[in-house]
């Protein structure tokens, strides 16, 4: 039984299933809040049409690459398909609205790592990904960056 994207290394949907069932019980006996941030990449499937797949696998494995950077090693970046990815960060803290800008920071970061151009691919591209941060409470702010389509909260 595979648990890792052939592709990427990065963990499957069955090892996110695994971790995010191992993070929401830390966080339930830490009291400690976490984040599952979804990533995808626009304009991914153009650039992988035109220049073909090789191109668009160089570019996926160094996407994963630059988002295993941004996150400490406890947290997980998993890859569910084509250009999507989720990735779970656990303790965060006991103060929600703390818990949250550090989450949205973590975006941020992820955020300028992927916009950074792409050099071993056929030409240098640019990425830019699409960050979706689920949260409870609503009447937090509409993005943490003020770039509403690039980071966005549900």
């Amino acid at each position: 039984m595979t648990i890792r994207d052939t592709l990427t290394q990065l963990a499957n949907r069955r090892l996110l299933a695994d971790r995010l069932e191992q993070a929401m019980a830390a966080s339930k006996r830490s009291r400690c809040f976490g984040a599952v941030l979804f990533l995808d990449l626009d304009h991914f499937k153009p650039l992988n049409d035109e220049h073909g797949h090789e191109v668009g696998d160089l570019l996926l494995i160094e996407a994963a690459h630059r988002l295993n950077r941004c996150v400490r090693e406890s947290d997980t970046v998993a890859r569910i398909g084509g250009d999507e990815f989720v990735v779970v960060i656990g303790e965060l803290g006991r103060d929600q609205k703390a818990s949250f800008t550090r989450a949205g920071v973590v975006a941020e970061k992820m955020r300028n790592a992927l916009e950074e151009p792409y050099r071993r691919t056929y030409k240098h591209e640019q990425i830019l990904p699409c960050i979706k941060l689920k949260k409870k409470d609503a009447t937090e702010s509409a993005s943490t960056t003020g770039r509403p389509p690039n980071v966005e909260i549900l």
